[in-house]
């Protein structure tokens, strides 16, 4: 990986998590810096400091995620997207049309196929990742789907923690393209809501 992919990507991460802690004064000192890359295992860390423990704020007091998972998140979205980076284009390479059955195959609780475009797929990774490493051999996600502009996983998870972690996923998916995975945010056109970065805003002439 070239030195200008792990800028890149690590300005990636800076500016996803830029806009979901926003409305949080408490984040203001974040500094997210290069990470470690792996020749076999990708960007594999983000230095990220200045983040304190809790929940986030909003200001219109709804529900709000653990800022440590957020960053958590963050970290393993940008790993999954660092395996299959341009390093001359510096994006993500196109994905295939079956982009999803990777997920399925190597994840059992996932038994849907997910009803979103491929930019997600390095969200569903990195909550599937995540997941996985509380997985009891029992839930399962029923259905993976955009809905109002965000991404929605129906799932009977385990317990309270695994459903935080699918709550997580659902919130910062406001945050990242549904079409190429880069930084978004949720947008208009009519009624139809999606969240998605400046150049598919102005390809599908959302606001």
């Amino acid at each position: 990986m070239t030195d200008m992919s792990v800028i890149h990507l690590t300005d990636e991460a800076r500016t996803i998590l830029a806009a979901a802690f926003a409305n949080d004064p408490a984040c203001a000192d974040m500094i997210v810096l290069p990470a470690t890359w792996h020749e076999s295992e990708g960007l594999v860390d983000l230095f990220i400091t200045g983040v304190p423990a809790g929940r986030s704020t909003h200001s219109k007091g709804v529900w709000m995620p653990q800022r440590q998972d957020v960053v958590e998140l963050v970290r393993r979205v940008i790993n999954a997207r660092s395996r299959h980076w341009d390093h001359t284009r510096l994006r993500s390479l196109p994905m295939p049309r079956d982009w999803w059955r990777a997920i399925r195959d190597e994840y059992a609780f996932i038994e849907s196929i997910p009803e979103c475009a491929s930019g997600w797929c390095d969200l569903l990774i990195g909550m599937s990742g995540w997941l996985s490493e509380h997985y009891d051999g029992f839930w399962h996600t029923s259905q993976l789907k955009e809905k109002f502009g965000g991404l929605q996983v129906y799932h009977d998870a385990g317990d309270e923690r695994t459903d935080e972690m699918v709550s997580v996923a659902e919130w910062l998916s406001e945050f990242i393209c549904e079409d190429c995975g880069a930084p978004g945010r949720l947008r208009k056109r009519g009624q139809w809501y999606r969240t998605v970065c400046d150049a598919h805003a102005a390809e599908g002439g959302f606001e």
